[in-house]
């Protein structure tokens, strides 16, 4: 038994977008793309502290995301989250009667 597998190719224009550097546009459609008030990052920062403070961070931010990409490794520290158990019904006995939540 053979198994088959089809898989999609990217073109070569859609490679070339995928590599280029990321400008200062994508970089902020991304971040005033997330939900401002979600739940706080490990440092305790909601995306609306970045969101407001761009003005003042935002370059440190941008260059940030760049060697990301460039290097292409991410820090640990920037895939960290917190995980936090929400009870689904009264007198939890086992871990199956609560919700994690990031």
């Amino acid at each position: 038994m053979t198994l088959e597998m089809d898989f999609c190719r990217l073109s070569e224009h859609e490679a070339i977008e995928l590599a280029s550097i990321l400008s200062d546009a994508e970089i902020y459609k991304a971040l005033k793309s997330l939900k401002p008030y979600k739940a706080p990052g490990p440092n305790g920062l909601h995306t609306g502290f970045f969101q407001r403070h761009w003005n003042c961070i935002g370059e440190s931010m941008k260059e940030k995301m760049r060697n990301i990409f460039l290097s292409c490794e991410m820090p640990a520290f920037l895939n960290q989250t917190l995980i936090a158990l929400i009870l689904k019904q009264k007198g939890p006995k086992t871990i199956s009667h609560c919700k994690p939540i990031s």
